[in-house]
């Protein structure tokens, strides 16, 4: 399969390997693409107050980025610390309403691995994404 709609791909390829301007960049696992590109996977964290909780996450230790909404705060750490961030907000008297990982897309990688979005298709050079073992 070759295409430039990695959404699409992401949801019917297990293997990918990644072409752009005529040169291999990638190839193995969505997931390992993932990884090897450095996108991130967030947790989001809703709650009331979030400016207060964002300064409590920070002086708990968490690197954390405003979203756009104004009750969601993101905290760039591993999937694996939500525990971690639902303890130091209850420490505070701060009680989150919803957690949730965002993981990073193949498109979050490709433009990581690229340093910028593909292409428009054209007949001679789409980004090649081919599944192998799919």
């Amino acid at each position: 399969v070759s295409s430039h709609q990695l959404a699409e791909i992401e949801q019917v390829c297990d293997q990918v390997t990644i072409v752009a301007k005529g040169e291999l960049v990638e190839s193995g696992t969505i997931d390992e693409i993932r990884t090897r590109s450095g996108a991130k996977e967030e947790v989001i964290v809703t709650v009331t107050d979030a400016p207060n909780a964002a300064a409590v996450l920070q002086a708990a230790g968490f690197a954390v980025s405003p979203r756009p909404q104004p009750d969601e705060i993101a905290v760039n750490v591993d999937p694996s610390y939500a525990a971690a961030i639902t303890k130091a907000l209850a420490d505070s008297g701060r009680y989150l309403h919803g957690l949730r990982v965002e993981r990073a897309t193949l498109e979050d990688a490709f433009l990581q691995l690229t340093g910028g979005p593909p292409p428009p298709p054209s007949p001679g050079g789409p980004i090649q994404l081919s599944p192998e073992g799919n």
